[in-house]
């Protein structure tokens, strides 16, 4: 029952190696609150065979076990047993999802619904569905996550909340960037396009949109992604992609 999922890799950054354990709800697999997943998880790397806790509000005696052996977790009032899984994700801590909160400021999603989230977007620039549910941590409310309108919807409150995708590696807007013919900007002209793809994270970036001007596809990707006729920096239409030629160092 342990399930691996791979993120793209990225050659100028290490992925940092998560944990997240699940339980079976009735309508999916709901994860585990930070607090607790980190209590299984420590039981689990230690060999014990079962581990003990609460949920709700009562915290003594223990409500809850998990078999570690059988993998599955039994509520110890009613004798109800539901499954539970443990699954590996290769985390990318430069790269966060954000909703905005009631005081309108973005805070962050927790590390494994990240993963996710960041997995369902590169399909999404890939022709792939554009829209996912998910649970968050601790939570049954079920929430569909909207990549083309850049929100998550509870479905039980309904609720809409704006969302947004941070990359670390992307540089600022807000600095002004050095043109060709000043000192220094063609240096950095170079620097942008040896960036890694930031759909396959892999190749380098030697495409640019066209009209808006937007470049961080290589060519492979740009081929699937005009499709899409729309720039995933702006959302703006594509006219067209335009290949672009580094100069070779000497």
């Amino acid at each position: 029952n342990n399930i691996t999922v791979e993120m793209a890799n990225n050659n100028t950054k290490p992925s940092k190696q998560i944990y997240q354990w699940y339980e079976k709800g009735k309508n999916g697999w709901i994860p585990y609150h930070a607090k607790l997943n980190d209590k299984i998880e420590r039981g689990f790397q230690s060999g014990d065979m079962k581990c003990s806790f609460f949920k709700g509000k009562n915290r003594q005696p223990p409500s809850h076990q998990i078999d570690y052996g059988n993998m599955e977790q039994t509520n110890l009032s009613t004798k109800e047993i539901v499954g539970v899984r443990r699954v590996n994700y290769l985390y990318r801590p430069w790269i966060r999802w954000e909703f905005e909160n009631n005081n309108h400021e973005f805070q962050p999603h927790e590390a494994s619904s990240c993963c996710i989230f960041e997995k369902a977007y590169q399909s999404y620039m890939c022709d792939g569905p554009s829209t996912i549910k998910f649970f968050r941590p601790g939570c049954t409310d079920c929430y569909t996550l909207d990549f083309a309108a850049r929100t998550q919807h509870n479905q039980q409150s309904g609720n809409t909340r704006k969302i947004q995708r941070v990359d670390d590696t992307e540089p600022d807007p807000s600095v002004t960037q050095g043109e060709v013919g000043e000192e220094g900007g063609e240096e950095k002209k170079e620097t942008s396009l040896e960036k890694s793809c930031k759909i396959c994270m892999e190749r380098e970036i030697c495409t640019a949109i066209i009209p808006c001007g937007h470049s961080y596809m290589c060519v492979p990707c740009s081929n699937i992604k005009a499709s899409k006729k729309a720039c995933a920096i702006c959302r703006g239409e594509i006219i067209q992609i335009l290949t672009l030629k580094t100069r070779k160092q000497k």
